[in-house]
């Protein structure tokens, strides 16, 4: 009896822990979780053709990882432009515009311009440290054409970072082929206008004269394959007054340097015109600077700029401060021994079609110009709308610097780097590069546009404080006019130029006038009374 109680009671412990226990699966817990090494993808006859070819190239796992196969997609959408634009026609006939543009033929269009190879893209980002460590892939798989070409086909050294000083803020070194726009009108013509129309439309556009000597639109492009070395360095800062700021805000100074690589002949065979200028000649050197200093109030005002030519190298120099140069050019230390820059480029391709490197003291002086135009109400509103479009305008403070490097494969265009931003589809290491030159392009003359602006504002201002305190010295003294040296002192302190206008022979009038003065960009400025 004890036994069977024995037995049955055995049995039923059994019974429990056997429903207690895991269930036992085909897979364990352990197998069925993803490995730091793998994942699980479509078998390979499933997945797009062009997916190992770029995500190869890419770190998955990370805050970003986006994957584009657009197949023949870029093929079929000149074909549907095409037979957009003839619909268009046909709904306006008598639209001569519309009757031209229906007419083009946009599938070989595109495959001049080279867009037909673009198969498919990829992009990943990750955070590391306070950056993100981004990768962008364009596939090509019939190989870049057209404007993929534009920053050349060989990958090189990047040997002008010789050039940046330790503490330079900014060096790009961009390859550039003109050449490739000169073949892209070439052949685009010809596929335009069939035969020997093409030929004539496009001897007509590149056979323009630029200059005395007889050379031509098409010449300058064949001759301008270069590479381009852009060095920057921040200075002391300075007061800018923007409109609709009640103060002023401080904004560093740029120092900068532009190689051209093989390009001094623009200046021997006077492209750019030197006539005007001074010439000094010291051994393989040749300096030319201006006769007169810049004005003011002009785009190079307060600078040194000079064309630098070095006749060894056959290089073209130009820099907004010869000191500057002369230290790029010493030697005397370089930005590759800098600690910034070796901790932003790590681990990067030490070769490529370009390389951008941006200091945080660059991104920061940035985000401080950002943050008090945005406290204009002439800018504001429009910079937040901009933040939406470019993500790079809405960073913040940064704490280390980044830098971008982008290369050139058989079938692909690879961009590698670390940046503030992740990867945001426009290939940021590639319109890193755009983007300085665009920024450089639209910065100066808006720049010198709101300070122009801003110091009429200033000049209007002092014509009317001169005006009304001349009103009230007529009134107290019954005199029919006053002169500006009469109010100074008792009406007002002095007033300072801020444009190299003058104000001394300016002259109240009892009866009522005009105030006007000339600033030294030659503007008038004037203010009725």
């Amino acid at each position: 009896m004890k036994v069977a109680i024995l037995t049955s009671l055995l049995a039923a412990l059994a019974l429990v822990f056997t429903a207690c226990a895991p269930k036992q699966d085909d897979a364990t817990s352990d197998e069925k979780s993803l490995e730091a090494d793998s994942f699980p993808l479509l078998p390979k006859e499933q997945r797009a053709e062009s997916f190992d070819a770029v995500a190869g190239k890419l770190d998955l796992g990370g805050e970003l990882f986006t994957f584009m196969d657009f197949g023949d997609m870029m093929k079929q959408m000149g074909e549907s432009i095409g037979g957009f634009m003839q619909s268009m026609q046909m709904i306006q006939p008598y639209d001569q515009g519309l009757a031209m543009m229906g007419s083009l033929p946009y599938d070989s269009i595109f495959e001049t311009l080279g867009l037909n190879n673009f198969t498919a893209m990829g992009m990943s980002s990750y955070r590391e440290g306070t950056l993100f460590h981004n990768k962008e892939v364009i596939y090509l798989p019939g190989g870049p054409e057209g404007i993929f070409t534009l920053t050349g086909v060989e990958n090189k050294p990047f040997d002008t970072l010789a050039l940046a000083p330790k503490d330079a803020d900014l060096f790009l070194e961009q390859n550039l082929h003109a050449s490739v726009i000169e073949q892209m009108i070439r052949e685009g013509s010809a596929e335009i206008f069939k035969g020997k129309k093409g030929r004539e439309m496009a001897n007509e556009i590149l056979g323009e004269e630029l200059n005395d000597a007889g050379m031509t639109v098409g010449e300058l492009l064949q001759k301008s394959d270069t590479r381009l070395t852009i060095v920057m360095r921040l200075g002391l800062s300075h007061e800018l007054d923007l409109p609709g700021m009640a103060d002023p805000f401080s904004i560093p100074s740029m120092h900068f340097v532009i190689r051209l690589e093989g390009m001094a002949w623009l200046v021997e065979d006077e492209i750019i015109e030197t006539s005007r200028m001074k010439r000094d000649e010291t051994g393989d050197v040749v300096v030319y600077t201006p006769k007169t200093p810049p004005p003011p109030g002009g785009p190079l005002g307060g600078m040194d700029p000079a064309f630098i030519v070095d006749k060894a190298g056959g290089s073209l120099f130009f820099t907004t401060d010869l000191d500057f140069w002369q230290e790029c050019t010493s030697g005397d230390s370089s930005l590759s021994d800098s600690p910034e820059y070796q901790a932003a480029v790590k681990d990067l391709p030490t070769g490529g079609t370009s390389l951008i490197y941006v200091s945080k003291d660059t991104f920061n002086a940035f985000v401080d110009l950002r943050d008090n135009a945005k406290a204009s109400t002439e800018f504001g509103g429009v910079l937040g709308i901009y933040e939406l479009i470019l993500p790079i305008l809405g960073i913040g403070e940064q704490s280390e610097s980044s830098a971008y490097v982008t290369m050139i494969g058989e079938d692909f265009i690879f961009s590698e780097g670390r940046w503030p931003v992740y990867s945001d589809g426009s290939m940021s290491g590639n319109s890193a590069v755009i983007m300085t030159g665009m920024f450089a392009a639209m910065a100066i003359p808006s720049f010198n546009k709101v300070r122009e602006t801003s110091r009429e504002k200033v000049v209007t201002n002092n014509l009317r404080q001169i005006a009304s305190a001349g009103q009230q010295y007529i009134l107290e003294t019954g005199e029919p006019e006053v002169k500006y040296p009469q109010l100074v002192g008792d009406y007002f302190s002095e007033i300072q130029p801020v444009a190299g206008e003058s104000y001394e022979d300016l002259v109240v009038k009892e009866a009522g006038g005009t105030l006007t003065v000339t600033m030294s960009s030659g503007q008038e400025v004037s203010y009725m009374y």
